[in-house]
């Protein structure tokens, strides 16, 4: 007989988009798996455990239950692959390296592992290395293939932080016309008009996400970034930097300490610009929140 867990580990392994149903047939089979005796449980079980840990974002217990698999099954090259992945997102890049080695090594013709490596590689600055082997999947994919919006959406971030923008929103493009609700689509997009000079497309891009994601302070602190470049928009640009500065006070100090150097650099030279370019601006019309804003990014730029 044919048991829930083999029945849903092949959909996991391929990262199939689970329908709702799925998704609550996988919550009842992690709940039924928890109540198993830890050293009872076998490499398949605990690499779902992994799997639904990971979607609900408990990283460190993902990381365990995937741990748990390849202990159980150490030439299990999905779970070195999964648990990598995880590691990239918790930024323990050096382990994470390891694990996507392992599973290619098991596995030389992996490709979801060809892409972390790629993915690993433009976390750690080197985005010349993860273009060319995000080139290389694409000249190994099957012509049959469906379209891949994740290496697609990759390969658009690693051109962005490259400084190559058309090509990024070339590719952002892609996506969006495969995918037309997704608000990180329309964000990573915004930004790389942004940053290219093109605000109003960048504007248009950002008030498309606001409809299919949630507004958090992150968001917030884009569309102020992107309002700067609007005159008459200073008011505007004010109450968001406001409202994600609310949020979380040393956001901006944070990201340009933390950033990649390109990025941070690019970030901070447009805030430095627009900042001097307001302090010119010497009629009245508008003072009052021109001022505001520019004594709030006086505070918040080191």
């Amino acid at each position: 007989m044919i048991s829930d867990v083999d029945l849903i580990l092949p959909l996991l392994l391929e990262e199939k988009q689970l329908t709702e149903a799925g998704k609550k047939k996988l919550e009842k089979l992690a709940r039924q798996l928890l109540k198993k005796k830890p050293e009872t449980r076998t490499a398949d079980e605990n690499f779902v455990l992994g799997y639904a840990a990971d979607q609900v974002y408990d990283l460190e217990a993902a990381v365990t239950y995937f741990t748990d698999s390849i202990k159980a099954s150490p030439e299990f090259e999905a779970a070195y692959r999964f648990r990598g992945s995880v590691l990239i997102r918790q930024e323990k890049f050096s382990d994470a390296e390891t694990d996507i080695e392992k599973a290619l090594e098991l596995d030389p013709g992996y490709r979801d592992a060809k892409i972390d490596k790629a993915r690993l590689l433009h976390e750690t600055g080197k985005g010349q290395q993860a273009l060319e082997l995000v080139n290389t999947i694409e000249q190994e994919a099957d012509p049959e293939q469906d379209f891949d919006a994740g290496l697609v959406m990759l390969k658009g971030k690693i051109h962005d932080r490259l400084g190559n923008y058309t090509e990024a929103i070339a590719c952002f493009n892609e996506v969006a016309e495969e995918i037309d609700d997704d608000s990180e689509v329309f964000t990573q997009r915004a930004l790389s008009k942004f940053f290219s000079g093109d605000a109003e497309g960048a504007l248009a891009d950002l008030q498309t996400a606001q409809k299919y994601g949630p507004q958090g302070h992150i968001a917030h602190f884009n569309m102020a970034l992107v309002l700067l470049s609007f005159p008459d928009r200073t008011k505007d640009a004010f109450r968001f930097f406001e409202r994600a500065f609310k949020k979380d006070q040393d956001m901006l100090k944070n990201y340009l300490s933390t950033a990649n150097e390109f990025e941070s650099e690019r970030l901070y030279d447009s805030l430095k610009l627009r900042l001097t370019e307001l302090k010119k601006l010497d009629d009245d019309h508008g003072r009052f929140y021109r001022d505001q804003l520019v004594d709030l990014l006086e505070r918040k730029l080191p």
